[in-house]
C-alpha cells in the first residue's frame, strides 16, 4: 500500500518545489552517496506502471476516487512533451467498481490481469462510469494514444431511460482495445447470465482498432461512432457482439461522415440462428410512421411483431435516422426509451439489429458472420458497401439498403437459413426499401445462398428490390 505522505504528495500542487519519487519507495532508499535525494527525469518516469491499489482502491467497494487519483498521479508526471503522460495503470484481479472517473491527457494505458479477471464494473442506474475528454470540445482539443488491454467493462444494473452512455469518449485518436469484453449483466455464476439494459460505448474517434474484444447482452447500443470529423479509420478484428439489440450505430447524423471502417473476422449474433427462429423470437418489422411526434411514443402502421427492448431505427435519410429502444407496445401505439423526431411516412425498422450505417463511405465487411438478427446490416444512406467471403445465416433480412444507397458489392459469401419465421415474415438475402433514380447498383459474385430460404428458385431472387425503382443488378454465380 502506497505510504500516507506520498498520497499527500499525490494531491498536492504540481509545481517544480515537489520532488518526485517512485511509487513504494523508502526515504532510505532515496539518498545518494551524500544523502542528497535523487530527483528523477520525467523521462525516466513516465513510462513506470502503477497499481490502482497503491492510490488506495479495494476488490469489491466503490473505487472511483482511488481510480481518478491514479489518473491524476500518471496524468501529472508529463511525458517527453510535458503533456502525454505516457503512464501504465494496472488493475490485479477483482471486481473495481468507479463511475464518473475522466481522462483528460494522452498516452494512458489501462490493463488488468485478463478478461475474466479484472472487471471495472458499473452499479449506478445513471452515472457514467468513465469519461475521455479535454476540457473543452473544440475540434483541435483531443487526447491520444488511450489503450485498455486484457480486462472487462461490466454493467450489473437496469440503467435509467436517458442515461449516457457508460463509456464516452470525445475526440479521441488512436484509441485502442485489446482482449477487452464489454458486458451488460448481474454479476451471477457462469452460465447465468441476464441481459441488462445499457447504451455502452460511445466515442468519436480517428485511427483506432478493437481487436479480440467481445460485446455481450447489451440491450441498448453497444458501440456508436457518431457522425463527424473524428470517426474515421476505424478497425475491428476478432471481435463478437452476441445478444445486443443494436450491435452499433456508425455515422448517423449531418456531420462529414465516416471513412475506413472495416470488420474483419467479426461476427454479430443476435441469437442462435436456429433456436431464435424456432422459439418464436424472431421480430423483424418495418412499418410506417402514421403521425408526426417529437415524444417517447409513436403511432406505427402496424404494431404486429413489435417487442420490449428490441431497436427501432426511425427515419429513411442518415440526416434524420434516430435509433431507439421499446419499452412497451399497446397496438400500434409504440413507448420508446427516448424522445424521436417522427414525421409521417417515416420507416420505422424494428428487431434486434446488426450494424447500422449513415454517412459511411466504403465500409468493409470481411470474412465475418452475421447470424440470427432480425437485420444483418441496414445501410440508412449506404454510399459503397462491401462484403467479402462473409455468412449470412437466419437473419430476416441480411442486408437491408434504403435512400439511394449506391453501390453494394456481395464477393463469395454464403447465405443460410434454418426454421420458418412468424407471421408471414419472409426470408430476404438483400432488400431495397428506396431509391430515387437507377444510378445504384448491386454486384455479386460467387455469392451461394441456394439451399437456403433466400434463394425462392434463381440467383436474382436474392435481390429484392420493394423500391418501385429499376436497379442495376450484376450477378456472377
Amino acid at each position: 500500500m502506497i505510504a500516507a505522505s506520498f498520497i499527500a504528495e499525490v494531491h498536492a500542487s504540481t509545481s517544480s518545489t515537489r520532488t518526485p519519487r517512485q511509487v513504494g519507495e523508502s526515504q532510505e532508499n532515496r539518498g545518494g552517496e551524500h544523502g542528497d535525494a535523487a530527483v528523477e527525469t520525467v523521462a525516466s518516469r513516465s513510462h513506470r506502471p502503477v497499481n490502482v491499489a497503491d492510490f488506495g482502491a479495494v476488490p469489491g467497494m466503490d473505487c472511483s476516487s482511488a481510480v481518478q487519483r491514479a489518473i491524476d498521479h500518471v496524468e501529472s508526471i508529463g511525458g517527453y512533451d510535458l503533456r502525454d503522460s505516457g503512464g501504465t495503470i494496472e488493475f490485479g484481479a477483482g471486481i473495481w467498481y468507479f463511475n464518473n472517473v475522466v481522462i483528460q491527457n494522452s498516452g494512458i494505458r489501462l490493463v488488468g490481469a485478463g478478461k475474466r479477471a479484472t472487471l471495472l464494473a458499473n452499479r449506478d442506474a445513471a452515472a457514467p462510469m468513465l469519461l475521455i475528454r479535454q476540457g473543452d470540445t473544440s475540434l483541435t482539443s483531443t487526447v491520444a494514444d488511450i489503450d485498455f488491454e486484457n480486462l472487462q467493462f461490466r454493467n450489473t444494473v437496469q440503467r435509467s431511460d436517458g442515461a449516457p452512455f457508460l463509456i464516452q469518449g470525445n475526440k479521441v485518436v488512436g484509441m485502442s482495445f485489446l482482449n477487452v469484453d464489454f458486458v451488460s449483466s448481474p454479476l451471477a455464476p457462469r452460465g447465468n447470465r441476464n441481459a441488462l439494459r445499457c447504451d455502452f460505448l460511445k466515442v468519436d474517434t480517428f485511427q483506432s482498432r478493437w481487436t479480440g474484444c467481445s460485446f455481450w447482452g447489451i440491450l441498448g447500443c453497444a458501440i456508436e461512432l457518431p457522425d463527424g470529423p473524428q470517426s474515421d479509420t476505424v478497425r475491428f478484428e476478432n471481435c463478437i457482439w452476441a445478444y445486443c439489440s443494436l450491435a452499433g450505430s456508425f455515422g448517423l447524423g449531418s456531420g462529414s461522415g465516416i471513412n475506413g471502417l472495416c470488420f474483419e473476422s467479426c461476427k454479430v449474433l443476435g441469437n442462435q440462428g436456429g433456436s431464435y427462429v424456432s422459439s418464436g423470437n424472431d421480430s423483424f418489422a418495418r412499418a410506417t410512421v402514421a403521425q408526426s411526434s417529437t415524444g417517447t411514443s409513436i403511432t406505427v402502421s402496424d404494431g404486429v411483431n413489435f417487442r420490449t427492448n428490441r431497436a427501432v431505427v426511425v427515419g429513411r435519410s442518415t440526416n434524420r435516422a434516430q435509433y431507439a429502444f421499446v419499452r412497451a407496445v399497446s397496438g400500434n401505439v409504440i413507448t420508446l426509451d427516448r424522445a424521436v423526431a417522427v414525421t409521417s411516412g417515416d420507416d420505422v425498422i424494428h428487431g434486434q439489429l446488426g450494424w447500422v450505417f449513415g454517412h459511411v463511405s466504403m465500409p468493409l465487411i470481411q470474412s465475418s458472420q452475421l447470424e440470427g438478427c432480425d437485420v444483418g446490416v441496414y445501410s440508412v444512406d449506404g454510399r459503397q458497401l462491401e462484403l467479402d467471403s462473409t455468412v449470412v445465416a437466419s437473419c430476416a433480412r441480411g442486408i437491408l439498403l434504403n435512400s439511394d444507397f449506391g453501390y453494394l458489392r456481395v464477393d463469395l459469401c454464403l447465405g443460410d437459413t434454418i426454421g420458418r419465421m412468424k407471421n408471414n415474415v419472409a426470408w430476404q438475402f438483400i432488400t431495397i426499401l428506396h431509391v430515387s433514380d437507377a444510378r445504384n447498383v448491386v454486384e455479386m459474385n460467387g455469392t451461394d445462398a441456394s439451399r437456403s430460404g433466400y434463394y425462392k428458385g434463381n440467383a436474382d431472387s436474392l435481390v429484392v428490390n420493394a423500391s418501385g425503382k429499376p436497379v442495376r443488378v450484376l450477378i456472377a454465380e
